[in-house]
């Protein structure tokens, strides 16, 4: 009974650090999903950025071309 009763108590500190083990992996995911979310709209934002600088050049470009022609 001592022998059962000793197996029982390991089997739940088991289960207590395999419990706990999947809470940390569980934090630190949602860690490396708000990461990605982050940098993913970080990215966009440059993207935006270089689509805009690349309009503002051609459409300079585009007004001396006008001008030269004048």
């Amino acid at each position: 009974r001592d022998q059962i009763q000793a197996h029982l108590e390991l089997l739940q500190q088991e289960e207590e650090r395999r419990r706990y083990t999947l809470l940390e992996a569980e934090k630190e995911l949602r860690v490396l999903e708000k990461l990605e979310e982050k940098q993913y709209k970080q990215w966009e934002m440059d993207q935006l950025a270089a689509d805009q600088k690349q309009i503002d050049e051609w459409a300079a470009l585009r007004g001396k071309q006008n001008q030269d022609q004048r």
